[in-house]
C-alpha cells in the first residue's frame, strides 16, 4: 500500500523576510537596553526628564576612586545654601566653590587613602575640579532653602541645577560634579 497523502513542504523565508526579522530583532534588543539602563539609573523606578532648561547630565563613577584623605570635613559645621524637594541632597555654594552632601546613597562610596571618616557623603568643586571629601558629622539640610526641580542657583563662576535626579553643579572650566542616590561623578 502506497501513501498517497500529499507532502507539505516548508517555505523557506525570502531575504526580505530574513531583514525584517534581523531588524525587529534589533530594535527589541535597543529598546530592553535602553529600558535597563534607564531603570537602573533612577533607582529602580521611571521618573520623568528634568524641566526644560535643567541639562543635567549624570555620569555614574565606574567604580571607587582612590585619593588622599586631605582634610577631614566636619558636615555638622557646613552652612547649606540649598536643598532637593527630596530632602536628600543639599549643597552649600559659594564663590569660592560648591560642597554638596548626601543622606542616603546607593553606590559605592570611594576609597580615600588616609580618611578615617567616611566617604561618599560629601563632594567638592571648587576651580581645581571635583573631588570625594572625607567627612565626620551627619549631614542635615536644616534651614536651607529649597531648590526646586528643574532651576539653578549661581554663585561666584559656579553653578548648580536642581532636577529629579540629582544635582549637577558646573564651575567656569566646565568641570562638573554630579550627585544623585544611585551615583556620582566628578
Amino acid at each position: 500500500m502506497t501513501d498517497t497523502s500529499p507532502v507539505r513542504r516548508r517555505r523557506r523565508l525570502s531575504p526580505g523576510e530574513w531583514s525584517l526579522i534581523a531588524v525587529v530583532t534589533l530594535l527589541v534588543v535597543a529598546f530592553l537596553v535602553l529600558l535597563v539602563d534607564r531603570l537602573g539609573s533612577t533607582g529602580g523606578s521611571a521618573a520623568p526628564a528634568p524641566s526644560a532648561g535643567a541639562s543635567v547630565t549624570v555620569t555614574p563613577t565606574a567604580g571607587p576612586t582612590t585619593a588622599d584623605a586631605g582634610d577631614v570635613v566636619d558636615l555638622t559645621g557646613v552652612d547649606w545654601t540649598f536643598r532637593l524637594p527630596s530632602g536628600n541632597i543639599g549643597c552649600a555654594i559659594t564663590e569660592d566653590g560648591v560642597t554638596c552632601g548626601i543622606g542616603s546613597f546607593e553606590y559605592e562610596p570611594p576609597a580615600l587613602a588616609g580618611c578615617d571618616g567616611r566617604t561618599g557623603v560629601a563632594f567638592r568643586l571648587d576651580a581645581a575640579g571635583a573631588q570625594p571629601l572625607c567627612t565626620t558629622g551627619e549631614v542635615g539640610f536644616g534651614e536651607a532653602r529649597e531648590l526646586p526641580y528643574g532651576e539653578s542657583i549661581t554663585a561666584g563662576e559656579f553653578t548648580c541645577t536642581s532636577s529629579e535626579v540629582g544635582v549637577a553643579c558646573r564651575n567656569a572650566l566646565g568641570q562638573e560634579l554630579t550627585l544623585r542616590r544611585a551615583s556620582y561623578g566628578l
